[in-house]
């Protein structure tokens, strides 16, 4: 794979044209994977532009990628853009059958490298309704008690999947979300950017320092 500091210049343009098109999430997303902190992505419904873009992209930073649509009406339209490291973390998706344009739940967690545990419940709750509310509550919970900062708490979001709402599970965002926010900040010392710098505050909605 080919680092993103071999390449910062493409990939400042690819992040610029991403951050104007794609979800502040998904764009954040792209460039954990080519920051190797993240071993695996999922852009959900791109359109032709944009698809035609992330293909690019992927062959710049020798990722693969598979594009699948959902034979099911009822479940995601269009079709969903996975990007890996590597080609056999597809095989995570085989014999795989649900909501995520043909995939589990599950099975999209696995491949995108998601905790076990976080996967589980949002496997086993997704469905009655949204899931953020309760890790919101006892993130909340937790700043009252002082055992996290209000500054620790945004990183609980950062980590972009859906801790289980114990301390533990939330501990374990918040430290990861900061090695996230470490690495993006660093690649902008390196390379002389902002780029990092401006995901990051599309992602919390405020001006950093």
């Amino acid at each position: 794979m080919t680092t993103v500091e071999e390449k910062s210049d493409k990939a400042e343009e690819f992040l610029e044209f991403f951050l104007q098109r794609l979800p502040y999430r998904e764009t954040l997303d792209l460039f954990l994977v080519i920051l190797e902190e993240r071993p695996a992505c999922l852009i959900m419904d791109p359109d032709k532009g944009e698809r035609e873009k992330l293909a690019e992209f992927c062959r710049e930073f020798d990722l693969e990628f598979r594009e699948q649509s959902s034979k099911n009406e009822s479940l995601l339209s269009s079709s969903g853009f996975f990007i890996s490291c590597d080609e056999e973390r597809f095989q995570k998706l085989q014999d795989s059958e649900g909501r995520f344009y043909g995939f589990s739940d599950r099975d999209v967690g696995d491949f995108l490298g998601f905790p076990e545990d976080d996967i589980e419940f949002f496997a086993e709750n997704v469905e009655e309704g949204p899931v953020e509310v309760k890790t919101r509550e006892i993130t909340e919970k937790m700043v009252r008690e002082n055992l996290i900062s209000q500054e620790d708490a945004k990183y609980v979001n950062l980590v972009t999947y859906v801790p289980r709402p114990c301390e533990e599970n939330v501990l374990e965002a918040v430290e990861q979300g900061k090695r996230f926010e470490n690495k993006i900040l660093e690649f902008d010392a390196k390379s002389d950017s902002s780029i990092g710098k401006r995901v990051l505050e599309e992602f919390y909605g405020k001006v950093l320092d």
